[in-house]
């Protein structure tokens, strides 16, 4: 179920009808397929838009999507959070942009002052101090990175199972992977292109209690019909590394060259 709180400037969208707003938000709201798809689902009743397009409530909540030819994504899976599997995008646009939210009742959508991003991505992220103890393996299943994609948390916590079983027994990382206490994260950037968003940086990283590790691995791993029974390398890095990456994925417009490792 949709709601639109206006006073609050918080839209929250049913996760299988986000695509519909998309649709309805970025393409011409006289086309009668938007319209028709936009009453459907309430968005008309609720006042986010109506037969000229946005709303003039909704378009402090909107105009950074609207705007935006660059978004910053991130999912990570924390099996002790109380939400396993956290998403968040952000519509890049200045002098707001809008964010998307995963939450138990909903995606959460609302505004955020362009120099907020950075705050709301880090919050978002599994990047904080740790004691840099390295002494993970040098690879990872290329399954376990699969479950970024897919959400499979009771197979995330399998595979860290296995993971840990592995040893050797006085790990950190095994101790951590045992008990499902590793938390995986990838961080992405999208461009606007004439054929859609289309990711130009990425980055994925594996942290235990001890460390932080960089997955060198296509994004969110292999797709099928690929196989997934190959392995990753893990290199260790430092959060402030990881951190000084993501930050370029910021950038309102378009950057030259791709990072795709």
């Amino acid at each position: 179920m949709t709601t639109f709180n206006p006073e609050k400037g918080i839209i929250i969208v049913d996760a299988k009808h986000v695509d519909a707003l998309h649709r309805v938000v970025s393409g011409p709201i006289n086309k009668p397929t938007n319209l028709k798809e936009a009453t459907e689902l309430g968005f008309v009743e609720l006042g986010i838009v109506d037969s000229y397009g946005l709303t003039a409530a909704a378009i402090p909540v909107l105009r950074g999507q609207t705007n935006a030819i660059a978004r910053y994504s991130s999912t990570r899976i924390d099996l002790e959070d109380e939400l396993k599997v956290r998403d968040i995008r952000i519509f890049l646009s200045t002098p707001t942009a809008t964010v998307e939210r995963p939450d138990n009742d909903g995606v959460h959508i609302y505004a955020v002052d362009d120099e907020e991003v950075p705050h709301v991505a880090l919050a978002n992220s599994h990047l904080r101090p740790r004691p840099n103890i390295i002494d993970g393996p040098a690879t990872i299943p290329a399954s376990f990175i699969e479950t970024l994609r897919t959400g499979d948390t009771s197979n995330a916590e399998k595979l860290m199972k296995s993971i840990g079983k592995a040893g050797p027994s006085e790990s950190t990382f095994a101790q951590d992977a045992r008990k499902a206490r590793l938390t995986l994260a990838t961080s992405y950037r999208e461009e606007l292109g004439d054929d859609g968003w289309l990711v130009t940086r990425h980055i994925t990283t594996i942290a235990s209690s001890g460390g932080l590790y960089q997955v060198i691995c296509p994004l969110f791993g292999p797709k099928p019909p690929k196989e997934s029974e190959g392995h990753y390398e893990l290199e260790p890095i430092m959060a402030t590394q990881v951190w000084g990456m993501i930050t370029n994925f910021f950038a309102i417009e378009p950057i030259a060259e791709s990072y795709d490792r």
